[in-house]
């Protein structure tokens, strides 16, 4: 049950990911002709399991082993952590599908503002974000946090990928993150580099046809010349 082939099916999101393991482990705990000592057994063998994905994802690890070596202690103990997990990290689930299905609801009343996506325009972020997945998957200079993050980033884009949105602050979220750790890999990363800047001309044009400006607008920026700057050079002529 705990091999290669199980591993790489894990979501990248990590709740769905410990979602799927707690409730694949419990059901496994339940068949039929096991006995105690080989529960027990088996439920040790899913807590080290659990606790090596909690750290190769860097998560906090909530689980402890029992003080007890009586198997049927163990069992009881063992069992109560995993449903516990379980119940948590489906909460946490259920609360995100709860906020994607409500932000893909609003978009049938006409009075809310939204951002509103062509079909060429959605079917080329869909074709960038997989590309960047394989790529992000495959790199070996990224440390293993870093690449976890951004295929969580890339996992909840694609999930809302819809016609109207009411925000794109996840794709700006996922552009800040990458950005940061693609700086790591160097003239490796061009290739990754390109498809991002091909994305933030999307979702740039988007923005700017929704506040009716055209989309030639380059991006403004605080910089040299904006008001920020001109008061902090003033104060600084003061001192």
């Amino acid at each position: 049950m705990f091999d290669q082939t199980f591993v790489d099916s894990l979501p990248s999101d990590n709740d769905r990911a410990l979602q799927l393991i707690c409730q694949k482990i419990l059901k496994y705990a339940q068949r039929a002709g096991m006995i105690d000592v080989e529960r027990a057994d088996f439920f040790r063998r899913a807590l080290a399991f659990v606790k090596a994905f909690c750290e190769s994802r860097g998560l906090e690890d909530p689980f402890s082993l029992p003080d007890s070596s009586d198997p049927t202690k163990q069992i009881k103990i063992l069992s109560a952590q995993f449903k516990n997990v379980l119940e948590q990290a489906s909460l946490r689930v259920n609360r995100d599908e709860l906020s994607e299905s409500r932000a893909e609801y609003s978009m049938l009343f006409d009075s809310l503002f939204y951002y509103e996506f062509s079909d060429s325009e959605l079917s080329r972020i869909q074709t960038l974000l997989n590309e960047l997945r394989e790529a992000i998957s495959t790199t070996s200079e990224l440390e293993d946090q870093h690449r976890s993050r951004l295929l969580k980033r890339l996992e909840k884009l694609q999930s809302e990928l819809h016609k109207k949105v009411p925000d794109v602050d996840r794709y700006w979220a996922f552009v800040g993150d990458a950005g940061a750790a693609l700086r790591k890999l160097g003239n490796d990363a061009e290739p990754l580099v390109k498809r991002i800047h091909e994305i933030v001309k999307i979702i740039w044009g988007v923005q700017a046809d929704a506040l009716r400006l055209p989309r030639s607008m380059p991006m403004r920026l605080l910089d040299a010349d904006s008001p920020d700057s001109e008061e902090s050079d003033a104060g600084s002529s003061d001192d």
